[in-house]
């Protein structure tokens, strides 16, 4: 077995432990970990789908736990997410 076999292996367990995951903040760091283990494999074999979406969910994975730590703060409400604005207003004719 190689060193890139073991890293795939070790980013889909990553995967699978966050899928087993209840608390939020534990579950985001371990899949931006994930994201982190994924681009390297992709990028070492070559797979550049895998590659390209641990790229994307990496930012994703970043906001979506920076709007729960505001939430928790009291700083942002349900409805003001980072994504679902900068989402909502890409589509949105402009006058």
């Amino acid at each position: 077995m190689l060193w890139i076999d073991l890293l795939g292996y070790a980013a889909s367990v990553s995967v699978l432990a966050t899928f087993c995951m209840n608390a939020m903040v534990p579950l985001r760091i371990l899949a931006l970990c994930s994201n982190v283990l994924f681009v390297g494999y992709g990028y070492f074999d070559h797979l550049y789908p895998v590659l390209i979406l641990h790229l994307i969910l990496f930012p994703v994975n970043v906001l979506r736990l920076l709007e729960f730590q505001l939430r928790k703060q009291g700083k942002l409400q349900h409805s003001n997410s980072f994504i679902v604005k900068s989402i909502s207003a890409s589509g949105q004719k402009r006058t």
